[in-house]
């Protein structure tokens, strides 16, 4: 099906008016048309049925299918009635870009039915990305330029790489850093992100995939998955890797998120009406999901890793947030009083039910799931953290993190503090297991972020709200920021100081009264609004493009009549099956009817 599409490439590559159509051929692109919609659906078809297969559950078949360049498919038996299927991964991989693009570009003026808009290209591509990760193909978060995607966004037409995550053409060649870097993004959001994985060994479901990166490490068969999981994330962090942690647990090595898995593949924005998945995998970004989070944070209490590999390091150092302080806990049990709160501190306003749906919806059926003597040992718990040097009342903005119920009941000896791993607030205590908690923060339109901060005490995230090409609502999709300025202190000192455990909670009593007295907590105030101006940049970087010269073999007659030509940067077509004659005809053909249509206007 991938190679017929493929074949009829020439009625991806134009879209004439129904008037300028040769006999019959209104009936060939509908019917290309079909082909195309159920070439997606037997791909999403295949993928939710993956774990139905034993072959396919295997880990090392998906070091297969991964690593290898292409893959050729034959009946394995002494007569065989069927023919070898040649370049299955370039094809069916090829064929997805094609129909991606094409609906990309031609938005609601395509002849084929493909039953969705714009906005579902890219999680369709995607769903064929994790199925055959093709390294030469795509490209890493951090090889796609933010400004690029966004004007593609707006304008389509002018492009399409960056917003299905592909690498220009001609590509560059990658160093040997950004080739490491690029193979471990894309072959372990394959491997986390799809059905769960199986092996003989559980240290072989690491394994598998390290192998391929060429990540040394000191593997044993005989592993648990938490012991290889420990070894692999401290083997990637002596590599330079930034490896985030979410979740915190009662173990003794609080340099390892035994819930890594759950993070490490980029997360699908649960409550998206066309289901996107967010650019990069948590642990490279900080950015996660928020039902997703919310969900592994409750489940990770309930591993019990056993014995693991001693960190040389010792225990995680955590530097106090001075003027910061926890505001209130909610015993996860009082569903709607979660709920509620939680309404408060996060930002991005009402669900727009065009692009997104009510997140904390979500996140209340989730609870509803859980039998309640479960959620009875964990509290949801609000930080206030100040925005300057100088707290004062309203200039704070605010974080949450669950907790267990057992550690709050001691909520005197807790603060918030920035853990010296990877610069994130936390909730802490004392200096053996000082981590309880991570805080984060969270957005309606754009997901569940950790706090990095600076050694000097910056705080700067952007909020971006995920395009798509189909909604162009900009004060939906305006990017937003949280700046902060923190100081950080010496947990021991301040204590000492102020003459007790008590005095971070104590010295924000005024701060909880004015808050309690009915004044509204909000994200909102503290999240401003950035590039105000981007649409005009937009417009100009438009005009710049259509009407600069281009190389000649950068050129491709689509853009508007008399307005120039388009920049072609991605593969359309698969370059080693389509025959060059084949493409040329039907280019030539298609520009022969937009030169006779430009004449009779």
């Amino acid at each position: 099906m991938a190679k017929l599409l493929l074949e009829r490439k020439g009625q991806f590559d134009y879209n004439p008016e129904h008037e300028e159509l040769e006999a019959g051929e209104l009936e060939g692109i509908k019917e290309t048309g079909k082909i195309a919609k159920r070439f997606f659906g037997l791909a999403e078809d295949f993928q939710s049925k993956l774990s139905q297969y034993k072959y396919w559950t295997r880990a090392w078949t998906f070091q297969e299918w991964a690593r290898a360049y292409d893959v050729e498919v034959a009946f394995d038996g002494p007569q065989n009635p069927f023919p070898v299927l040649q370049k299955v991964k370039s094809t069916i991989v090829y064929a997805g870009i094609m129909i991606a693009d094409y609906k990309l570009r031609k938005g609601q003026y395509v002849l084929m039915d493909l039953g969705w808009s714009r906005g579902f290209a890219k999680p369709h591509l995607d769903g064929i990305k994790r199925l055959f990760p093709f390294e030469d193909v795509f490209a890493s978060p951090d090889e796609i330029s933010a400004f690029e995607l966004r004007f593609q966004t707006a304008f389509p037409n002018e492009g399409t790489n960056a917003i299905l995550g592909l690498r220009d053409v001609p590509r560059n060649i990658r160093t040997s850093d950004e080739q490491f870097r690029a193979r471990l993004s894309l072959m372990l959001d394959s491997f986390a992100g799809m059905n769960a994985r199986e092996a003989t060994y559980e240290a072989d479901l690491v394994c598998c995939w390290a192998s391929m990166c060429s990540i040394s490490y000191d593997y044993s068969k005989e592993d648990s998955l938490a012991v290889a999981i420990v070894k692999i994330v401290r083997a990637l962090r002596q590599r330079d890797i930034t490896i985030f942690n979410f979740t915190a647990s009662s173990h003794q090595e609080q340099d390892i998120d035994l819930a890594f898995f759950a993070y490490a593949a980029a997360h699908r924005q649960s409550n998206a009406i066309n289901q996107a998945i967010f650019p990069g995998s948590p642990i490279f970004s900080g950015h996660a999901d928020t039902l997703k989070h919310f969900q592994t944070v409750l489940k990770g209490y309930d591993t019990q890793p056993g014995t693991l590999p001693h960190a040389a390091s010792g225990s995680i150092a955590v530097q106090a947030v001075f003027g910061a302080a926890i505001l209130t806990v909610v015993p996860l049990s009082n569903r709607l009083a979660v709920i509620a709160t939680l309404k408060r501190v996060f930002s991005g306003g009402e669900a727009d039910n065009m692009m997104f749906t009510d997140q904390l919806s979500l996140i209340l059926r989730e609870l509803n799931l859980i039998r309640e003597s479960y959620l009875e040992h964990f509290t949801l718990v609000i930080a206030a953290i100040p925005k300057g040097l100088e707290p004062e009342a309203g200039q704070y903005f605010y974080a949450w993190g669950i907790c267990p119920k057992s550690v709050i009941q001691d909520v005197g000896a807790l603060y918030i503090g920035r853990e010296e791993l990877n610069g994130t607030l936390v909730v802490a205590k004392d200096r053996t297991l000082p981590i309880v908690a991570y805080l984060v923060i969270s957005d309606q339109r754009s997901g569940t972020f950790l706090i990095p901060v600076s050694q000097t005490g910056q705080v700067e995230i952007l909020v971006q709200t995920p395009t798509r090409s189909d909604v162009g609502n900009r004060e939906v999709t305006r990017d937003r920021k949280l700046s902060a300025q923190l100081q950080l202190v010496n947990p021991g000192a301040i204590i000492a100081d102020c003459g007790g455990p008590e005095m971070l909670w104590n010295s924000t009593r005024a701060l909880r009264a004015f808050i309690n007295s009915g004044s509204e907590i909000t994200n909102d105030a503290v999240i401003t609004p950035s590039e105000q101006y981007i649409e005009v940049e937009l417009l100009r970087e438009l005009v710049q493009r259509k009407f600069e010269t281009l190389p000649a073999d950068r050129r491709f007659d689509r853009g508007w009549p008399g307005l120039g030509s388009t920049a072609l940067k991605i593969d359309i077509g698969h370059p080693d099956l389509i025959p060059e004659e084949l493409d040329a005809v039907n280019f030539n053909r298609i520009i022969a009817r937009k030169r006779q249509r430009r004449s009779s206007l």
